[in-house]
C-alpha cells in the first residue's frame, strides 16, 4: 500500500483515521476506551505507565482485575459508566 502524507487524505479516509489513531496511541496523554462491562478495548501507551503496570496490553481487563484504583473510585466510576450507557452517551471525561 502506498504511503500518503496525512494532509493529502480525505476526512473520512480509513488511512487518515488509522494514522490519527496510531499517533494518539503512541504520543498522547493517557486516554482509553472501555466497553459497557468496564473492560479496556483500546488505550494509549501512556495508560499502563500511569498505573505503573508491567503489562502494556490492558485489552479485556477491568480496573478491578488490574487492581490499580481504589474501591471507592471504581464504585463511583461504575455508577458514572452505568449512567452514561443508559443515556446512550458516547464520550465521557472524568
Amino acid at each position: 500500500m502506498a504511503k500518503h502524507h496525512s494532509i493529502d487524505l480525505s476526512v473520512r479516509s480509513q488511512d487518515l483515521l488509522t494514522a490519527f489513531l496510531q499517533h494518539y496511541t503512541d504520543n498522547a496523554a493517557p486516554w482509553f476506551i472501555m466497553n459497557a462491562d468496564g473492560e479496556y478495548l483500546l488505550h494509549s501507551r501512556t495508560v499502563p505507565e500511569l498505573f505503573k503496570l508491567k503489562n502494556t496490553n490492558l485489552y479485556g481487563k477491568s480496573d478491578e482485575e488490574l487492581g490499580v484504583l481504589s474501591k471507592n473510585y471504581r464504585r463511583r466510576n461504575k455508577k458514572i459508566r452505568t449512567t452514561v450507557m443508559s443515556k446512550s452517551l458516547r464520550i465521557i471525561t472524568l
